[in-house]
């Protein structure tokens, strides 16, 4: 059975954490893995990275990571300067990624998250700007043994990948067995025409999954996601890598505001018997 994992974020409202609580609140669930973002471990000493990857063994939790550009790191910049910080920023998260144990960092790390204010004339030069970019990055994932997972998102938060065909192309271009795809079942429900095709035909290069509802709320939890042919899907590709929940029901903070959540989705819910709900309703899934 696949390892079933969540998102560190949907029990905060703003990116700064102690992580140590949620290490093992995932495990007290029944996680397997939890995904945080890279940013999450800025400004730790070394001796507090290593108490986290010890607490995380202890408890037998993976910790998958996550990264995102910003418009002062975007390697699909015409900027150079801003090419320079993005691929200093990704080959500095590779090694945290390498550090503590892991060997995936997933995400939107091709050009930056959020509405970008460019012409569709635009978006070919972006594009192989950032392929450019990708294949000197790789080489340090490469050097550690950590895949890169493109994200695949809808086109109100990004403007280069919004289907699985768009990121095999950019995949095939960087052209190294050190980069994959993550394909994610809320951006799938709004570009692509057929969720399960979609995963099929990103096969081996699947590399990541996110699956959450069309409303992102938690699988099985109030959307129209059909979870039969997501799981028909990578039962017939073979994908045996992590399933992460991304669902973001909490208003308010920066999270909250970054992501758009503009009520609560919980509807005054325990967060945590929501979240065991899922987690067995996928199971039973699986």
């Amino acid at each position: 059975m696949n390892k079933i994992g969540i998102t560190c974020s949907y029990w905060i409202t703003d990116w700064e954490v102690d992580l140590s609580k949620y290490i093992a609140k995932a495990a007290g669930l029944g996680f397997d893995i939890l995904e945080v973002d890279i940013n999450m471990l800025d400004g730790l000493q070394e001796k507090e990275k290593g108490e986290l990857k010890t607490l995380a063994e202890k408890e037998k939790i993976i910790l998958s990571f996550t990264a995102g550009l910003t418009n002062e790191t975007d390697i699909s910049s015409v900027d150079k300067d801003k090419q320079e910080n993005g691929i200093a920023y990704l080959r500095n998260a590779v090694k945290t990624v390498h550090e503590f144990g892991g060997n995936k960092l997933s995400g939107v790390i091709y050009a930056p998250w959020g509405l970008s204010d460019i012409n569709i004339e635009e978006k070919k030069s972006h594009l192989e700007l950032s392929i450019k970019n990708m294949k000197e990055i790789i080489k340090t994932a490469e050097k550690y043994d950590v895949i890169c997972n493109v994200e695949v998102v809808n086109r109100f938060e990004q403007f280069l990948l919004n289907t699985c065909e768009e990121a095999i192309n950019y995949v095939k271009q960087v052209d190294s067995s050190n980069i994959k795809i993550l394909l994610d079942t809320y951006h799938m429900n709004i570009e692509e025409d057929n969720i399960k095709e979609a995963i099929v035909k990103a096969g081996e290069k699947l590399g990541h999954l996110h699956i959450g509802e069309n409303n992102r709320k938690l699988p099985g939890q109030g959307g129209h996601i059909c979870w039969d042919d997501v799981i028909q899907g990578i039962n017939e590709i073979e994908y045996n890598g992590f399933l992460v929940m991304e669902p973001f029901i909490q208003p308010g903070g920066e999270i909250g505001r970054a992501v758009k959540v503009w009520r609560d989705l919980s509807q005054g819910r325990d967060l945590d018997e929501l979240a065991r709900e899922s987690l067995g309703f996928i199971k039973g899934k699986l």
